[in-house]
């Protein structure tokens, strides 16, 4: 084998590693599959809002956690809305909102606990109802591209 062979062959190894270590790191990180598809539960069947191939990874649960970003609106049942209004990545706590039908419900500012004590309670518009028990599990930096990120943070949600 020549010397321009080996330096070949050389690059090809050197390439399939970064690659493995590329697609691991997405495997690995926190958003594989992007909260843009877990996010909608509206009365939309599932094959016009997910993709096949994340359907089938992926299923909804009344007892489930999701990753959203700050001002995203994530649709829960009953016209309810669950809005990450901000997110202290440093206090580790978000300030969330719910609504129904756009207007206002009741907000919170979540820290993240282990204690399962620690949830929110949100309760109907006539506050007779309990409807649904959030969690603040995580925030953190999500890197969009080399320049921008975004905060986000993991909510565990409960329908009662």
């Amino acid at each position: 084998m020549d010397k321009t062979s080996k330096k070949m062959a050389n690059v090809l190894i050197l390439t399939s590693v970064l690659i493995v270590i590329l697609i691991s790191s997405l495997i690995l990180s926190a958003n594989f599959v992007p909260s843009k598809y877990l996010n909608d539960f509206s009365e939309h069947p599932d094959e016009e809002i997910i993709p096949h191939e994340v359907l089938r990874e992926q299923t909804f649960s009344f007892s489930d956690s999701y990753v959203l970003s700050t001002g995203e609106t994530f649709k829960l049942p009953d016209n309810y809305n669950l809005i990450p209004k901000q997110i202290d990545i440093e206090g580790r706590r978000a300030w969330l909102e719910v609504s129904r039908n756009g207007d206002f419900v009741d907000d919170q500012v979540l820290t993240i606990s282990d204690d399962l004590g620690s949830g929110w309670d949100v309760y109907s518009e006539d506050g007779n109802q309990l409807m649904f028990r959030i969690y603040l599990h995580d925030v953190y930096q999500n890197k969009i591209d080399s320049v921008s990120t975004e905060s986000v943070c993991v909510v565990h949600i409960e329908m009662v």
